[in-house]
């Protein structure tokens, strides 16, 4: 079975959300209200439970990676990466989405990625 198909149970500040890791699109940090904000492939947004951190939400599957220090991007909506500002463009209808990859982070999804 594909992680894809994989239920994950995550927390949010209204009840329990059961989603497939496949309509998880990422997930966003709202310094405002503190907490992790999930955003579904349909765009709708889950507001996380304050105490959930970066670390869990990466180690729910494989599929998450860290962009930047408040942005976790699901891989496989990921279609380039410009090699000089690191923006990304994301398959559609996600080519809107306006993400960059810090320096940071972006060794650790190259090791990630099958590049030829």
């Amino acid at each position: 079975e594909s992680m894809s198909n994989h239920k994950v149970a995550i927390q949010t500040v209204t009840g329990l959300l059961l989603l497939r890791c496949s309509d998880i699109l990422c997930f966003r940090f709202c310094s405002e209200r503190h907490c992790w904000e999930l955003i579904q492939t349909d765009r709708t947004l889950h507001h996380l439970r304050n105490s959930t951190t970066a670390r869990e939400l990466l180690g729910i599957s494989s599929e998450f990676a860290q962009t930047g220090q408040n942005f976790i991007l699901n891989l496989n909506y990921l279609q380039h990466i410009e090699n000089k500002t690191l923006r990304c463009t994301l398959h559609p209808p996600f080519q809107d989405l306006d993400i960059t990859i810090s320096r940071r982070y972006y060794g650790k999804i190259k090791e990630r990625l099958n590049i030829i």
